[in-house]
Order: structure tokens, then sequence, then C-alpha cells
């Protein structure tokens, strides 16, 4: 396996204040990101437009393209309350998410809001036409056909964290330790693996999990082709890895795989914060990069919750890493980076180090961080400028 560098540009990150404290480092993701990398939906404790009048969790999107940002979670009953976990359709036109312990679908184009009822874990096929959720007491998922009067039961028993296929055909989903996929053409259910957490392709085909190998949770990707699964999160050398990984993300073709680790030894060079960082590997080239750093190392924050668009080119997470010079906040804010074109190979291998030389480079980072702080320098990345949109009556 080819582990690289980091190599992104400046350019490629944007950040939007989150102001999360209340995010624990290995929480499911924040954001969600449209097919086309276009529009991100994401949640903030920040007042980001007029509208918002609380200091809740509201639920955004972020128009990549024009830098502009809505607000999409308005109360459903009058009562405001914390709205979290995002889902947005291929084109960014319906928003599904958690309105307190209701799912909530916002129709983004007519300006429509509908709640499904009580319920968790929401998810949306590509082409909008079908929501999944779990019921409140975890224990069934749930169908949602747009139009239809109301929510269908999938699956009767324990079953949780739906994933959809871009059409809405295939549902995976995990329960009793096990990872299953529903064909709702054929009407039967395949068990796969044991595990959680699935995430599946748009064709089905593929589905990433998490799973325990030993006592460590790993990353996994199933082909339901060949029926076979490979490790995902495994070490540079081909080994395990020294630490857990979990929430996997994926491309819609299953060629990329994004996931948050602990694990000190998935890439080159010395990992210094022993903390939650994010990577994507290539399983075409074998390639494996940390997402969650700069071009002179690695954050000394966690980062976690990582969320793709459907070719794999652009990537949503959220970092205690300071947004700039000013974020003196202890708190998870939003990062979006366009890295694919990036890449660059770095050495082949482990390159070992001893313990004086860990320690002179860590204080050579630490030195480097207080130095830009002192002189107000900008740090990787910078802020993203927004406009700010309300929604309209």
């Amino acid at each position: 396996m080819r582990t690289i560098a980091i190599a992104l540009a400046l350019s490629t990150m944007l950040t939007v204040e989150q102001r999360d404290s209340r995010r624990r480092p290995a929480d499911p993701p924040s954001a969600a990101v449209s097919a086309d990398g276009r529009y991100i939906a994401f949640t903030t404790f920040s007042q980001l437009a007029p509208a918002d009048l609380d200091e809740r969790r509201d639920v955004y999107v972020l128009d990549r393209i024009n830098h502009r940002v809505t607000l999409e979670s308005l109360p459903l009953t009058g009562h405001a309350s914390d709205s979290s976990h995002p889902a947005i359709s291929g084109d960014g036109h319906v928003v599904v998410y958690e309105d307190g312990a209701t799912i909530a679908v916002r129709d983004r184009q007519d300006n429509s809001t509908r709640s499904l009822g009580l319920g968790r874990q929401p998810s949306i096929s590509l082409d909008g036409r079908i929501v999944a959720f779990t019921s409140d007491n975890l224990k069934d998922v749930y169908m949602w056909e747009r139009h239809a009067d109301k929510p269908v039961p999938l699956f009767l028993g324990p079953g949780i964290t739906p994933s959809l296929s871009g059409d809405g055909r295939y549902v995976a989903f995990s329960a009793r330790a096990s990872v299953f996929v529903h064909d709702r053409q054929t009407r039967t259910t395949e068990r796969i693996a044991d595990g959680w957490d699935p995430c599946i392709t748009a064709d089905g085909r593929y589905v990433a999990y998490v799973s325990s190998i030993g006592k460590m949770h790993a990353v996994l990707l199933m082909d339901r082709v060949v029926g076979a699964a490979r490790v995902i999160s495994g070490s540079r050398k081909g080994g395990a890895a020294n630490g857990a990984s979990v929430n996997p993300a994926i491309s819609s073709n299953g060629r990329l795989v994004a996931f948050q680790s602990e694990a000190s030894n998935l890439v080159d060079g010395e990992d210094l914060n022993l903390l939650w960082d994010v990577f994507v590997f290539d399983l075409n080239g074998g390639v494996m990069v940390r997402v969650s750093g700069d071009p002179d190392g690695e954050w000394m924050e966690p980062s976690g919750g990582p969320a793709l668009d459907a070719a794999g080119e652009v990537i949503a997470f959220s970092s205690r890493h300071p947004t700039d010079a000013s974020d003196n906040k202890n708190d998870f804010d939003l990062y979006v980076a366009g890295f694919a074109a990036f890449w660059q190979p770095g050495p082949q291998g482990a390159v070992r180090r001893d313990r004086e030389h860990r320690e002179s480079r860590g204080a050579q980072l630490l030195k480097k961080r207080a130095t830009a702080l002192s002189n107000r320098r900008p740090l990787f990345p910078v802020p993203l400028r927004v406009s700010l949109e309300d929604i309209p009556n």
C-alpha cells in the first residue's frame, strides 16, 4: 500500500463555524455532501442567518459555488428544538434531518417541510425519492417514498443506521451486531457480515462498515458480487492498525472510502497528536491519505465525521483545529476540502524515528504553531467568507 503526505493547497480547504462544544470526537458525521459536491448540509450552533433566533443546533446548507448558506431547519411545531444528523439528495434539493425526536423532510425548491413522525438516523437516496430512518426506540427501520401518506416498516426487528443506494432499491442497515442489505425489488434481505454502521454505494455493490478485528474496531469494505471483504483501515505496512477506526463514508462507485481513526501507523511520518484523524483510502491505487492536516504536518486536535460527494472529490468533516489565528474556542467546526487533484506521492514504506527525534519534531510543530498565533498569521485553512440568506416566509 502506498501512503502519501498531506498536499492540500490553502485555497482548497474551507471552514464554517459549528461552535459544537458538545460533540465527542467519535460521534457520527454532522454534515452530508450532495452528489456533485456543490451543497453541504451541516449542523451548527452558530446563528449564521437572521432567522436563526436561538442558540440551539440547526441545519444549514452551504452552496460552495456562490459561498452562500441557508437555514433549513425551521421549527415544525412552533417550538424550537435541536436539529441534527442531516442527509442530502444528490442534487441538493431535499434535506432530511432529525428535528428533536422527529424526522423532517425539507424540500428546498418549493420551500416546504414535513414531518415523518418519530425517528432517528435518516438517510436519503441520491435521487431524493426514498427516505429511510430508524424508529425512535431503535428497533425498526422505516421507509418513506416521497408523496406517500406515511412511512412503512421495512424490517420488523432490531435495525439501525440505514443507508440507501442511489435509487433507493438497496438498504444497508445493522442489527444484532450484523450488517444486512435489503433489496426492495426482490423483497429479500441478505446478511453480509459481522459489524455495524454501514454505508452503501449507488449501485448497491459495495458496503463499507465497521467491525471488530481482534480487540480493535476497523473499517472494512464488502464486495457483494464477489462475496469478499477487505480491510480498509490497515497499517501502511499492510498489517493491523494500532488504533480504532470508525465512521466510514464511501464514494458512489466504491473507489474511495473515508473514515476516522486513532491509529498512528496508517501513513508515513510521525503521528504526534494520538487523536482521531480523518483519512481517505483509494482502492484503485492502494493510496491512503490523511486529510486532517496541512503542508506543515498533522493537526494537534481531533477530527472526525467525514462525508464524501459521489465522485469522492469533496470531503466534509468536523475538527477542533482552529479555523484561524483568532479562533481560541475549544469546539468543533466544519471543514470542506476538494483534494483529489492535490495528492502527491510520498515516501514508500514506513520511516522509523527514535523517541528523541519524535520529541524534537513535536517541539518544532508546537513552536511553529505558537509563532503563527503570535504573529496573527492565518493558520491552515482559511475561513470561508459566506453570504447569509434567510429562507423566505
